[in-house]
């Protein structure tokens, strides 16, 4: 082995590159797998696999008779030794290059081929429109660091190569594979991954929680006024809805471009819950309003009561007294009382297209 490399290396320099003809390029064989899926930052938009990237290429130089040298196939060589490409993830955080650090091998035809393993984070645009059911299209771009006139990388349409796409959070595909020469430069080799959340712990941690704390924030309406806790149920529900869009906004992607339907929604809901607290106090002042005080002609059609019912009490008395009218007096509490039912009306239909719209938009992504 020792005359072997001996042999090899006499007249060998790793700067110059392994062609006969220098203005040709050297074609390198570009095999990407993962052999694992670590996981997808939608709030820092980092994308982190464990890469292992094959490189082989044709090295003459390198090339003996196996006869003459024991019946060795194959021999390796440090990459101190021997040329090497030079190969760069553009698209990551970082600048990581993909250069074999360690051995190669060689065959005795002169192939040569090295392995490159190791943890990569690429970044990646998230797109939370349809968060929790989002789906993130994130690609990791190699580059050949010297003129395709000089390197060109090859994807090979036949290799085989293992994937564990295994993940709690996610569910990742591989969508497509291309080779692109990049401002008439250099060669690209692009690997594109499609992620799909899985929505399940979301949907209950986050959006079910959310709607049952909407939805019972109108019992504030059906609390007897003269309990005296109606202001501060409505207000303690709003306050803990706030409390828990805090606490959860740490989970959802702080993006501006664009913002999360469920955002929207959750701002909507937000609101919602702050016009019932209006409303209930609106409806406690009705309620307290003192019975001298005459009730308007619009707030009577609004309620749908009859403004011939509301008359000073000596002309309902003798109302009372010449029809025996057993209808009982509109006052201000029934005025209170009507508000309520309509404001209940109001709000529940409005939580409930709310809800069901923007929960249509986000799990069939429309």
């Amino acid at each position: 082995m020792f005359a072997l490399h001996s042999n090899l290396l006499s007249n060998y320099s790793r700067h110059i590159r392994p062609v006969t003809n220098q203005d040709s390029p050297v074609y390198v064989t570009f095999i990407f797998s993962m052999p694992f899926f670590l996981g997808f930052d939608a709030v820092d938009g980092k994308f982190s696999v464990l890469a292992s990237i094959y490189l082989g290429w044709m090295d003459g130089k390198l090339s003996w008779n196996p006869a003459n040298h024991g019946n060795i196939e194959t021999s390796y060589f440090s990459t101190s030794q021997v040329w090497t490409p030079e190969v760069l993830l553009t698209s990551s955080i970082t600048t990581d290059s993909v250069t074999p650090t360690s051995k190669v091998t060689v065959s005795s035809s002169g192939f040569t081929s090295a392995m490159y393993t190791k943890v990569v984070t690429s970044s990646c645009s998230p797109d939370i429109t349809y968060y929790p059911y989002d789906v993130h299209n994130c690609s990791l771009v190699f580059t050949a660091m010297e003129p395709y006139t000089v390197i060109d990388l090859n994807i090979s349409p036949t290799a085989q190569y293992y994937e564990n796409t295994d993940n709690l959070f996610w569910i990742l595909s591989r969508t497509s594979q291309s080779k692109y020469i990049v401002g008439n430069y250099s060669t690209m080799v692009e690997i594109v991954y499609s992620l799909e959340r899985r929505p399940t712990y979301l949907l209950y941690t986050i959006m079910l929680p959310v709607c049952l704390m909407n939805f019972v924030t109108l019992l504030a309406f059906i609390l007897p006024a003269e309990s005296g806790e109606r202001v501060s149920f409505a207000t303690t529900m709003l306050l803990t809805l706030t409390m828990y869009m805090t606490i959860m906004s740490d989970s959802i992607p702080n993006t501006s471009d664009p913002v999360s339907i469920l955002t929207v929604s959750l701002m909507i809901k937000l609101i919602i819950s702050s016009l019932v607290v209006l409303c209930v106090v609106i409806t406690l002042c009705v309620y307290s309003c003192s019975e001298d005080t005459p009730i308007p002609k619009w707030m009577l059609v609004f309620c749908r009561l009859n403004p011939r019912r509301v008359q000073d009490e000596k002309d309902v008395v003798v109302e009372k007294l010449d029809s025996n009218d057993k209808t009982p007096n509109v006052t201000w509490q029934t005025i209170a009382k009507r508000l309520d039912v309509a404001f209940l009306v109001f709000f529940t239909v409005a939580m409930v297209i709310e809800t069901i719209y923007n929960t249509v938009r986000i799990t069939h992504r429309l």
